[in-house]
């Protein structure tokens, strides 16, 4: 970006040391006035292109000021990009950390509610078990119940039986 008028400046010191050079050549008694105009054109042209070289390098010097202000505000954004890029990396760690932590504690607790599952089915099945037992001990206990009523009931017509022929035979 500045090459071109770093070499304009290295042009114009050349250009500077060729006309010092020529100076010297020149013997002052000998002053021609062509000479003189001459060298007073090329002077002229030479302060010219000097002015031009000078104001080039203001702007330069202000374009290289914004630049380097750019610069450094870009800096500071990358920077502060970096330290949320950072604090996001902490966070993504800690975030799968608690993640693989709840998953752990979802399968612990997945098997516990299982195996309780397991437990109170086999629960289950032995009330169930114990329920058809009892229901065929009541059945048991009916039947045993009928058949005791029933020898009861038979006991009285027995000894109805026997005093209605105790009482035939008493006559």
């Amino acid at each position: 970006m500045y090459e071109p008028y770093l070499n304009r400046e290295k042009q114009y010191l050349k250009m500077n040391a060729e006309l010092d050079s020529r100076f010297k050549e020149i013997d002052p008694m000998k002053s021609d006035k062509n000479w003189n105009n001459t060298l007073e054109a090329v002077m002229k042209e030479k302060d010219v292109d000097l002015a031009t070289l000078n104001k080039e390098i203001v702007v330069l010097k202000k374009q290289n000021k914004e630049v380097n202000r750019l610069h450094s505000v870009l800096d500071k954004r990358f920077l502060k990009c970096q330290e949320d890029l950072e604090h996001l990396k902490k966070n993504l760690v800690l975030s799968q950390d608690c993640e693989r932590q709840q998953r752990a504690v979802n399968q612990q607790q997945k098997n516990f509610f299982e195996d309780q599952i397991k437990v109170m089915s086999k629960q289950r099945t032995g009330l169930i078990s114990a329920y058809k037992k009892q229901l065929l001990l009541l059945d048991n206990l009916k039947r045993q119940n009928l058949c005791l009523e029933q020898s009861k009931l038979l006991q009285l017509a027995e000894k109805d039986f026997m005093k209605i022929l105790d009482w035939n035979s008493d006559q």
